[in-house]
């Protein structure tokens, strides 16, 4: 997070102007960062009072919590479509040939929550997720850069290096998989990579 926040704010003063509101876009993902960190710290802190190791597995994480307090599998589900919409909302959207917002919105959503399970669907196999994640990351992260959106470029820089540090690990003998909240991540954040380049302009 600390290497995501400096690569940006060294690029922010060079290509935008200083009262650009898309400055505060920066702290959007330090936000969502943020929460597994702070839940982390968390964990720490208890296992700290009562005296447990720091490497005991235990059930006070977000995660368990949230399964605790009736987490469904169809509300995880919802969670994705509203990520996926979410984004369109934001004015990220696919147009094609069709001048339809309800056109656009439709295949905005079903292009990122197809990649999303897709790339979860990929996680079973070593290799295939993070390898297919890197060399995407990579061709969207030279494509951003030569149609001039350096932010875009730097996310998708930062997903393939990512996705590199990760990819010993898990091919090809695997000793970790990403899991569904790592493989949902490397789709979710390919799916919008594919659209920023080809379709959005901030004007």
């Amino acid at each position: 997070m600390v290497g995501y926040l400096l690569a940006v704010l060294a690029i922010l003063p060079h290509f935008y102007p200083p009262r650009d509101p898309r400055h505060w876009a920066v702290f959007i993902p330090l936000l969502v960062l943020a929460i597994p960190l702070l839940d982390l710290v968390w964990v720490v802190v208890l296992r700290w009072r009562i005296g447990q190791p720091f490497y005991q597995g235990d059930t006070n994480h977000l995660s368990h919590r949230l399964v605790r307090r009736g987490l469904s599998q169809t509300q995880a589900v919802l969670l994705i479509w509203l990520a996926a919409a979410l984004v369109a909302v934001a004015g990220v959207r696919i147009t094609l040939f069709v001048p339809s917002p309800i056109f656009s919105y439709t295949i905005t959503i079903l292009w990122i929550l197809t990649l999303i399970n897709g790339f979860n669907f990929m996680d079973n196999m070593n290799g295939l997720c993070a390898g297919l994640g890197t060399i995407a990351a990579l061709y969207f992260a030279f494509l951003a850069a030569a149609e001039g959106q350096y932010l875009v470029a730097l996310i998708a820089f930062l997903t393939f290096g990512s996705l590199l540090g990760f990819l010993p690990y898990n091919f090809p003998r695997a000793r970790a998989f990403l899991g569904d909240a790592g493989s949902h991540l490397v789709g979710y954040l390919l799916a919008v990579l594919a659209i920023l380049p080809h379709f959005y302009t901030p004007r």
